[in-house]
């Protein structure tokens, strides 16, 4: 079982991560690329981008239904969020990122009640 915080977020089918150094850049007119201004001042940023499958053992929705799935990762993005836990599957198992959600995207078949598809884009960070 995979979780983000306390909510279990099913299979992970592809877990993305991309950590940026903002580098500020500027060329030098008449120049090469050699000859470009570098600086590190703004600071490092981690995106996470995870995309699972959820799936209900109840095709009845009853229980840990889809749509209670759904709502349980719409609450996470409230707008007073604090930080919670991401334990990643394909890094080490000691990697653990405190992250904030940016969003929330789901979709389901009609044809299947009892899965849904999401992605979801976390932050890395601390209030």
């Amino acid at each position: 079982m995979t979780t983000l915080g306390s909510v279990d977020i099913g299979q992970v089918k592809s877990e993305k991560s991309t950590k940026d150094a903002q580098l500020f850049q500027q060329p030098m007119p008449g120049s090469d690329s050699t000859d470009a201004i570098l600086l590190d001042i703004f600071g490092v940023l981690r995106t996470i981008t995870i995309e699972g499958v959820y799936t209900s053992a109840d095709a009845t929705r009853t229980g840990v239904s889809i749509p209670n799935f759904i709502k349980n990762l719409d609450a996470i993005v409230n707008g007073n969020q604090s930080p919670i836990s991401y334990q990643s599957v394909k890094a080490s198992t000691e990697t653990a990122w405190n992250v904030l959600v940016n969003s929330v995207e789901w979709h389901g078949d009609e044809a299947d009640v009892n899965e849904v598809a999401y992605t979801l884009t976390l932050f890395e960070g601390s209030l």
